[in-house]
């Protein structure tokens, strides 16, 4: 009689005992578990728009260097245009790539550059 009700109770504790184990093994699991780094790289987006924008603005400001170099006579206007020729050709691929509103603000800081030369060259010029 006790054998049998000895049998019962193991036969009754086995499946709850399993349950715990395993219960047990998953949580031990989820605890060593490292987390998982994504390795897709990740995207920027970056304005190219204003890049070129300020590599135009920064070719302006070495053409007018040269240009005000020639009109003040340090250099020489073969040399002047040597300089200015390739930087502009570039300038003028950089303003296609831009968006229309930094294109209008390169073009408007051109104007405003040319206006200071024209400035320069009026106060050169001989009476």
């Amino acid at each position: 009689m006790q054998f049998n009700m000895l049998r019962q109770t193991i036969i009754l504790l086995t499946p709850i005992a399993l349950m715990i184990l395993i219960g047990c093994g998953q949580q031990e699991e989820s605890k060593n578990k490292t987390p998982e780094v994504s390795t897709q790289p990740t995207e920027i987006k970056v304005d190219s728009s204003k890049i070129y924008k300020q590599e135009a603005i920064q070719l302006l400001d070495e053409v007018n260097n040269a240009v005000r170099k020639g009109i003040m006579g340090e250099v020489s206007q073969k040399a002047t245009n040597e300089e200015i020729n390739p930087k502009m050709k570039e300038y003028i691929q950089l303003m296609t790539k831009m968006s229309p509103l930094d294109t209008m603000d390169v073009h408007n800081y051109r104007v405003q550059e040319i206006n200071k030369i024209i400035d320069i060259q009026i106060e050169q010029s001989p009476r």
